[in-house]
């Protein structure tokens, strides 16, 4: 199994439009991609959104042959970890993957989408909400909003999300 973690912004839809392009008939995998409406990369250990994510993960090695590929955008859990301690599947080989990009240029590239979207973006209002645009800034450059020194600017908004789908919640991990 191949876990490729989504970190956003830095070629996801590409990476998971290559892998959808070459799955069964180029390299004979099989692709699960797990799309949420609301976006919620948190997976702190014993949540629901964990228990969640580990029953999809179970059922997908319980109903689907492998080899495959789990895609998601989520912090960092460590499966093999999970299911071991549950007694599940002892034998079944995690690859995790994820891709990063210069962080300035994702940080760039976040406050833009966030503002505009992008051609596969649906509901762009409920993007400004989740993103914490507020109106009056949308229109607002990037430039402008780092000398307002806005949170959603300050350099600790840049590494403080990517680092979470390196290592998780786990605040020992991530301290």
């Amino acid at each position: 199994m191949i876990y490729y973690n989504r970190v956003p912004k830095c070629a996801s839809t590409l990476i998971t439009n290559l892998l959808n392009a070459t799955s069964l008939k180029t390299n004979k995998f099989r692709l699960y991609n797990f799309h949420y409406r609301r976006i919620n990369f948190n997976t702190r250990p014993g949540s629901k959104d964990e228990r969640d994510f580990l029953t999809k993960i179970k059922t997908l090695i319980d109903e689907a042959s492998p080899p495959y590929v789990y895609i998601r955008h989520q912090y960092f859990v460590d499966i093999q970890e999970k299911l071991q301690k549950e007694d599940i599947n002892k034998d079944l080989s995690i690859i995790n993957i994820n891709f990063v990009r210069d962080p300035i240029e994702r940080f760039i590239s976040d406050y833009y989408f966030a503002r505009f979207g992008s051609e596969i973006t649906q509901d762009l209002k409920s993007l400004q909400k989740v993103k914490h645009v507020l109106p009056e800034t949308i229109n607002e450059s990037i430039a402008t909003c780092i000398s307002k020194r806005r949170i959603e600017c300050r350099p600790e908004k840049m590494t403080q999300t990517m680092v979470k789908f390196f290592c998780g919640n786990d605040q020992i991990l991530c301290d």
